[in-house]
């Protein structure tokens, strides 16, 4: 279910947000009642889920006051820095994100996220997002996310003191056009997955959380590119599973004036 953060900042409930996607995953959400999470490691982008060079900087310079001495008894001291790194890569794998868009509908998002004409997308609003958790055992995070330079300086709000969530709150600045809100779950190592029944994707690809399409979804446009055709199969699916929502064709799609 939805769960506050305090690392997190949350948009206001009526904050309209969208996700894109071909009609295949948009028949998965409807149909199983799932939204995929992939792993950080999953996005395609390296610096998912890494910190800004200030932050590790910072904490290779004060190991010893962040650690008590006795830790050196179980950490070799010398190779404590390398260590930490791949602990901070790892976890990559073990933080599932949904990412959601927060402007009205974009021209480049349906060209980034919809590569045919069966593109949809979902609008929903930040309150729907959290009430449509509400059957998912998992604690799931909304925030906005904060678009930095890794290499120049540190996020506005300051170093965080604890490694979740904060690294998978930053995105690159050539990113922020896509004014992304996240939701983010974390999931268990390996040894606590009986305690918490999850299912993971094979290969550890992502998480299945649970929703329900009909608190999720507002409305659905189809993409610009999409037929009349395409809109009657959306509406049937949508009254096959008692969803009554409203279906436009995207605004893009309107004819120009000369």
């Amino acid at each position: 279910m939805y769960k506050e953060h305090p690392a997190f900042k949350t948009p206001e409930d009526n904050k309209k947000i969208w996700r894109y996607m071909d009609f295949i995953k948009f028949a998965d959400i409807i149909d199983r009642r799932k939204l995929y999470f992939p792993t950080v490691d999953r996005l395609g982008d390296p610096f998912e889920g890494s910190f800004p060079k200030a932050y590790i900087d910072y904490f290779n310079a004060n190991l010893d006051k962040i650690f008590r001495p006795e830790t050196w008894e179980l950490i070799n001291r010398e190779q404590a820095p390398k260590g930490f790194a791949r602990a901070r890569r790892t976890n990559r794998k073990f933080v599932a994100i949904s990412c959601w868009n927060m402007q009205e509908e974009s021209a480049a998002l349906w060209q980034l996220y919809c590569h045919s004409d069966n593109g949809i997308a979902i609008q929903t609003t930040i309150k729907r997002l959290k009430n449509s958790l509400k059957d998912e055992k998992r604690d799931v995070h909304i925030g906005e996310v904060e678009y930095i330079d890794y290499y120049s300086q540190p996020p506005s709000d300051s170093l965080p003191d604890d490694f979740f969530p904060k690294p998978f709150l930053y995105k690159g600045k050539s990113f922020k056009f896509e004014n992304e809100v996240r939701a983010v779950t974390e999931l268990p190592q390996l040894e606590k997955i009986s305690d918490f029944h999850a299912k993971f994707i094979p290969g550890h690809k992502g998480y299945d959380v649970t929703i329900d399409p009909d608190l999720l979804i507002e409305n659905v446009y189809l993409s610009p590119m999409s037929s009349k055709w395409q809109k009657k199969v959306v509406k049937s699916l949508l009254s096959k599973y008692g969803l009554k929502k409203k279906v436009y064709q995207s605004i893009l799609d309107e004819k120009p004036i000369y």
